[in-house]
């Protein structure tokens, strides 16, 4: 009995771990409200990292970098970055979620234009570091 739940629930983390490691995202098209997602991880564990952004356009109102993860942590660090509309590098800086499991998020509100075609990106920052997995929304008007 005991080796079957084993089994069963490695087949489940089994399916659950294919499925994460086979979604990549392209940064979609933003004109007034989106979401990008893709892999990444905190520490050893696997994370899903989502960048969300709300405005009109080229005006972006809110931006949010979460983390979607099955293990709880306190180690929810995150920055957004894009270009504005004035040529001008937008950085969020660094910014610590509230601890949890499931999904962990921080919120900017830039209220600010950015560039016709620039990416609004998010990610996890680890030690200091911006991770290489960047969610990211492509803001058009």
């Amino acid at each position: 009995m005991r080796q079957r739940i084993l089994r069963r629930v490695a087949t489940v983390a089994a399916i659950f771990m294919a499925l994460f490691a086979a979604t990549a995202v392209v940064a979609p098209a933003a004109n007034a409200s989106a979401q990008g997602c893709t892999n990444s991880q905190i520490g050893a564990w696997p994370a899903w990292v989502c960048t969300s952004v709300w405005g009109s356009k080229l005006h972006v109102d809110h931006i949010s970098v979460s983390i979607d993860i099955a293990h709880y942590t306190c180690n929810g660090n995150f920055r957004a970055w894009g270009t504005l509309k004035n040529g001008r590098h937008y950085d969020s800086g660094v910014k610590h979620g509230q601890c949890g499991v499931g999904r962990v998020w921080v919120d900017w509100y830039p209220d600010k234009d950015f560039k016709n075609g620039t990416k609004v990106c998010g990610a996890i920052v680890e030690n200091g570091k911006t991770r290489p997995e960047h969610a990211c929304i492509k803001i058009h008007s």
